[in-house]
C-alpha cells in the first residue's frame, strides 16, 4: 500500500477512536436507557370510561391543598389511562381535605391506614386516600410505599420525593443537569403512579403476583406496565358489584364469584400463599354458618393485604458467621443498642459492597443513630446505586 493509503487509514483510525470521556459517556447513556421507566399499559381506543368511582383525598396538615389537588389529579390522570383500558373505569377526585398533623407526620403505613379508617369511614365515596411522609429509607416494597386492604376502600400513599435517588443520579456526570432532572422526574412519576395503581388494585380484589413486571408484584420495578389478566378479572367483578351497591364488600354473590376465579390457580401467576388466604376468606364469607365467617367479612378479607408476602433478603454473598451477625442486628436494635448495631452493620457494609440488604441496613441504622453525613454518605450512596438497576 502506498504511503498515501496508509495515511488515510491512520487518519480514519484516529477519527474513529474515542476518548476516555466519550467511552464513559457512552456507558452512562446505556445505563440511563435501562433506568428509564416503561410506559404504563393502556389502549387508546379504550380511554373512554363507561363507569366512574369517587375518591376523597387527605393531604398533610399545613400543605397547599390547591397544589396538592393539582399534583394528585396529574397522578390520577396517569393511573386512569391504565384503569380505563383494563376496567373501563375512571376514578374521580371529589374533594381534598387536610390531614390532622399527628396523622400526617406518621411514618408507619399500617398505623397511618388504621388512623385514616377511624378518621373517615368514607360512606359517601368509593375511596379514601391519605398522602403521608416519604419513606425514611430507599425502598422498592410497595407496602412500605403505600398500604391498602383487600376489598377495603382506604389507602395511604407516601410522597415520592427521594433525595437519595436524586443524589445517586448525579453520578451520571456526563449528562446535562436537565437530562438528569428529567430522568429523575420520569422515574418518580412511574413509581408514584404504580403505587397508586397497586393499592387501588388491592381495594378492588387484586392479589400479589410472582411476575416482577406486573403492577401487583410486591416490589416496584420501573419496567412494570400493567395488571395481569387474572387480576383484571377479579377487579372487574368487584367494580361491577360496588357500582351496583357501594356496600357490596360483604355480598355473598360477589364472594362466590371471587372464589370461583381464585380456585383457578394453575398458570394464573398469583403468589400461592396469598391466593389461598384470600380464597379461604371469601369462602368463609359465602358460608355464614361456619365459624370462620363469624368475624365480619370485611375484616376477614382484609387479611391478605395486612400481611403481604415479603421476600427474605438475599444474604447468599455473606459467610455463615456474617449472616449470623446480620441476623443479630434486629435484636440489638430492639434493645436500643444503636452504636453497637451500626458498628457491626458498617463493618459488613465494608466487607460486602455488592450486598443491597447489608448496605440498606447500615444506611438505615446510621440515619436512625444520627451518624455524620461524611461517614454515612458512601454507604447510602452505594445502597442507592445497588437499588437502581444498571447504576452499579
Amino acid at each position: 500500500m502506498r504511503w498515501g493509503g496508509w495515511l488515510l487509514v491512520g487518519l480514519f483510525a484516529i477519527g474513529c477512536a474515542k476518548t476516555p470521556y466519550q467511552l464513559k459517556q457512552d456507558a452512562q447513556q446505556r445505563q440511563v436507557a435501562q433506568l428509564r421507566p416503561a410506559e404504563l399499559e393502556h389502549d387508546s381506543s379504550n380511554w373512554r370510561a363507561l363507569r366512574s368511582m369517587r375518591l376523597r383525598l387527605y393531604s398533610s396538615s399545613g400543605s397547599d391543598l390547591t397544589g396538592q389537588r393539582i399534583a394528585f389529579e396529574e397522578r390520577l390522570a396517569r393511573a386512569n389511562k391504565v384503569l380505563e383500558s383494563a376496567l373501563r373505569l375512571r376514578v374521580v377526585l371529589e374533594e381534598v381535605r387536610e390531614l390532622p398533623a399527628r396523622q400526617s407526620a406518621g411514618t408507619d403505613t399500617d398505623v397511618a391506614l388504621r388512623e385514616l379508617e377511624q378518621l373517615d369511614p368514607g360512606q359517601d365515596v368509593d375511596f379514601v386516600v391519605a398522602i403521608i411522609a416519604a419513606s425514611p429509607i430507599v425502598t422498592l416494597s410497595f407496602h412500605e410505599l403505600g398500604r391498602a386492604r383487600v376489598l377495603g376502600k382506604h389507602m395511604v400513599l407516601r410522597t415520592m420525593d427521594d433525595v437519595a435517588e436524586l443524589r445517586a443520579l448525579e453520578g451520571f456526570d456526563t449528562l446535562d443537569p436537565n437530562e438528569r432532572s428529567q430522568l429523575y422526574q420520569q422515574r418518580k412519576r412511574h413509581k408514584e403512579t404504580a403505587v397508586l395503581l397497586h393499592e387501588l388494585g388491592h381495594t378492588l380484589g387484586a392479589v400479589h403476583t410472582r411476575d416482577n413486571l406486573e403492577l401487583m408484584h410486591p416490589a416496584h420495578d420501573n419496567a412494570q406496565r400493567g395488571f395481569a389478566p387474572a387480576n383484571v378479572e377479579l377487579m372487574n367483578l368487584v367494580v361491577q358489584a360496588r357500582l351496583a351497591d357501594p356496600d357490596a364488600g360483604g355480598d355473598p354473590e360477589l364472594y362466590r364469584q371471587l372464589a370461583a376465579q381464585l380456585r383457578q390457580a394453575e398458570g394464573r401467576g398469583w403468589i400461592e400463599e396469598e391466593r389461598a388466604q384470600f380464597l379461604s376468606a371469601v369462602e368463609a364469607g359465602v358460608k355464614p354458618n361456619s365459624e370462620a365467617a363469624q368475624p365480619t367479612a370485611a375484616v376477614a378479607v382484609a387479611t391478605p393485604a395486612e400481611a403481604p408476602a415479603k421476600p427474605e433478603p438475599d444474604l447468599s454473598a455473606l459467610s455463615a458467621p456474617d449472616r449470623a451477625r446480620f441476623a443479630a442486628l434486629d435484636q440489638q436494635t430492639q434493645q436500643q443498642q444503636w452504636p453497637e448495631a451500626f458498628g457491626v452493620a458498617s463493618e459488613l457494609a465494608a466487607a460486602y459492597p455488592d450486598s443491597l440488604p447489608v448496605q440498606q441496613k447500615a444506611c438505615e441504622l446510621g440515619m436512625t443513630l444520627g451518624v455524620s453525613r461524611k461517614t454515612l454518605k458512601p454507604i447510602c450512596d452505594r445502597m442507592m446505586k445497588l437499588s437502581i438497576p444498571g447504576a452499579r
